[in-house]
């Protein structure tokens, strides 16, 4: 028994279960081991519907009686379990938003799933007429049976390929869409663009010439022994054939002819050299002693004075770094306070704390240094004095520069000052640097109270700043 379009078919499980589920008659619908029956009407249990996964897969009756019984929005753990008591397979959270939509649409025709219900005589009911449509065959399957006509115009072929193409916009278009591929346009494409590449590469050939490689551009093994071949029968017809002369002029000589002997050449042996006397020197040992240094070009280098340079410091312990612990820490790399510095030297022997060995990269060579806090009043002294100083620890405070031989000192201007030495400012980290030694051209140089490894690394700034000043000035002594 069948219907008008937009009615129920009776032998469509699914427009029939929506049917129960619109008058809420559930209760009809009963799931046994190998059939569901709908309203009196049973079916097998694993026949596909319409309800396709995202795999393209449909999805059983049992799946879709299962969840239309259970609820459509029922809570997912109880949807869980009810897929699982019954053993049908479980419809993922996607695919329920279009089994919803169907089954809370009024239109009959929204959703028509395709599905081929099983012989009632098949699981013992009786016999149900149905009524199956003579439905027009899709238009890819009408191209199917015809591939062969297909139009081989490129305009033409994409048009019948636009023809069947869908729009796949969103996840219910991917579900409904059907199994049909383009392999049969796809193999015809395929010869077109084949015999396409062919021609081009045949005119490219003819383009460079018989036997010229396509990827080197150079005449072939074969092609280069040909036109010798053509070479040597020039020549014979040019000379004549009893005339054993090559094109070069010279004889040629037979293949199967004796080799001829190689004849060794004989140098006549070379004269030695006269032994100079030792007394004679060269020219260059004549002209530098081999004591005096010289750079890769041989030119001479004058020798480094040993001379202490001077590090001046500010007087009294008012500053970070002072007399009484610079030399733990620019020897060592080991700080400590000044108070703490003069404990620990009131129990060692009495040694000259002026003066130290700078081992920090100097350990083949080490340079001595000396430290201190006084400048010498003595205008004779005064000279070798600031000639030795290559670099001063300031406090931050103008003052200290009073009576210095500097440009600019009376006006409190210290450029000239700083251009002629290197400048240090040492201060705790957590300290701020003052405003008026931030505008000084000086080296500032943190100390952390508490963690005593950054002391090395304080120190390596201090010589790396030092020596590179120094080697910018090209100072005449060692440091």
């Amino acid at each position: 028994m069948a219907t008008a379009r937009g009615g129920v078919h009776q032998g469509d499980p699914v427009r029939m279960l929506k049917r129960l589920f619109k008058d809420k008659r559930l209760d009809a619908v009963s799931l046994e081991k190998e059939k569901v029956t709908i309203d009196g009407t049973s079916f097998d249990r694993k026949m596909p519907t319409g309800f396709k996964a995202r795999s393209g897969t449909p999805y059983n009756l049992d799946s879709v009686v299962v969840l239309v019984t259970t609820g459509l929005d029922a809570n997912v753990r109880v949807r869980m379990e009810a897929f699982k008591k019954s053993g049908a397979n479980i419809v993922s959270l996607l695919d329920i938003k279009v089994v919803k939509e169907y089954f809370f649409s009024d239109a009959e025709v929204a959703y028509e799933p395709d599905i081929v219900a099983v012989a009632p005589a098949e699981v013992g009911v009786p016999d149900v007429p149905m009524d199956i449509k003579d439905e027009p065959a899709p238009k890819a399957d009408l191209l199917r049976k015809d591939v062969d006509e297909v139009p081989t115009d490129p305009d033409k072929l994409l048009g019948a390929i636009k023809s069947v193409e869908q729009s796949l916009y969103d996840h219910r278009s991917i579900l409904m869409c059907t199994t049909h591929d383009f392999s049969d346009l796809k193999a015809i494409a395929s010869k077109h663009i084949e015999k396409f590449n062919e021609e081009a590469e045949r005119m490219e050939r003819q383009k460079l010439g018989p036997g010229v490689s396509k990827r080197t551009g150079i005449t072939s093994t074969s092609e280069v022994r040909y036109n010798q071949f053509e070479k040597e029968e020039f020549n014979k017809n040019r000379l004549g054939a009893d005339v054993d002369v090559n094109q070069y002029g010279g004889h040629t000589v037979a293949e199967d002819a004796a080799p001829q002997p190689i004849v060794p050449v004989v140098e006549p042996p070379a004269q030695k050299r006269p032994k100079q006397s030792s007394d004679r020197k060269s020219s260059r040992d004549r002209k530098r002693p081999r004591h005096v240094p010289a750079d890769a070009k041989g030119r001479v280098v004058p020798a480094k004075k040993k001379i202490r340079p001077i590090i001046l410091l500010p007087s009294g312990s008012l500053s970070v770094i002072n007399i009484d612990n610079v030399k733990n820490f620019l020897k060592d790399g080991k700080f400590m306070t000044g108070e703490e510095a003069r404990r620990e030297s009131a129990h060692k022997e009495s040694i000259d704390k002026h003066y130290f060995y700078r081992r920090f990269m100097r350990d083949t060579n080490p340079v001595q240094y000396k430290v201190t806090d006084v400048v010498p009043k003595n205008p004779a002294e005064k000279v070798a004095f600031w000639n030795r100083v290559v670099a001063v620890v300031i406090m931050g405070k103008k003052w200290q520069f009073k009576d210095w031989p500097f440009d600019g000192i009376s006006q409190g201007n210290l450029v000239h000052v700083f251009t002629k030495l290197q400048g240090f400012y040492f201060h705790y980290s957590k300290d701020q640097v003052p405003k008026e030694v931030e505008k000084w051209n000086v080296k500032t140089i943190a100390i952390d109270k508490e963690k005593r490894h950054k002391d090395q690394q304080a120190m390596r700034d201090f010589w790396f700043k030092l020596d590179d000043f120094l080697k910018k000035k090209n100072v005449d002594f060692q440091f």
